[in-house]
């Protein structure tokens, strides 16, 4: 699994120069570089697979991190009550990210009329509800159906919250 925790540079020299999001996630560029590994479950009500291509898009490029579709499905029951199902989704997809070496698993769905992707974050790691900003299995974000650029950012910067650092 991707290693979170912050470590200096091969210099010793500490954070100077680098970037913020390097500064707190340790990436460095180049072949020493770690990466946050992320999981796309394919989303439901997505028949044709068009917009979980699109989420694994907007996600592929983004330094630090590789996003991969998970090769699992999630039971294509929808409730109403979303509490037990995202409980279960977050316990089931922990044990995928386990076998996966991953830290976030993104998963969501396309709700009826559908011009709206609703998404949710499980990270790796069990939360703790007293992290700042602590993303509950019930926190979700919500994207419009063939989102632009700018989504793409935002969705980028969630995946980043979500992520639970090891310090």
């Amino acid at each position: 699994m991707g290693k979170m925790a912050p470590r200096p540079d091969s210099a010793g020299a500490g954070t100077a120069g680098r970037g913020l999001l390097a500064s707190l996630f340790g990436w460095r560029g180049g072949s020493g570089a770690r990466r946050i590994e992320v999981r796309v479950v394919p989303l439901l009500g997505d028949a044709k697979g068009t917009q979980t291509r699109q989420v694994l898009a907007a996600l592929e490029k983004r330094p630090g991190l590789v996003a991969r579709r998970l090769k699992k499905d999630l039971p294509p029951e929808r409730t109403e009550d979303l509490v037990p199902r995202a409980k279960a989704v977050a316990a089931q997809g922990r044990q995928w990210l386990a076998r996966a070496g991953a830290d976030l698993l993104v998963w969501g769905d396309i709700p009826e009329p559908g011009p709206t992707l609703r998404l949710w974050f499980v990270p790796a790691a069990l939360e703790d509800e007293d992290r700042p900003g602590y993303f509950g299995s019930l926190t979700h974000l919500d994207l419009p159906v063939d989102f632009e650029a700018e989504y793409a950012q935002i969705l980028f910067l969630t995946c980043l919250g979500a992520v639970l650092p090891e310090s």
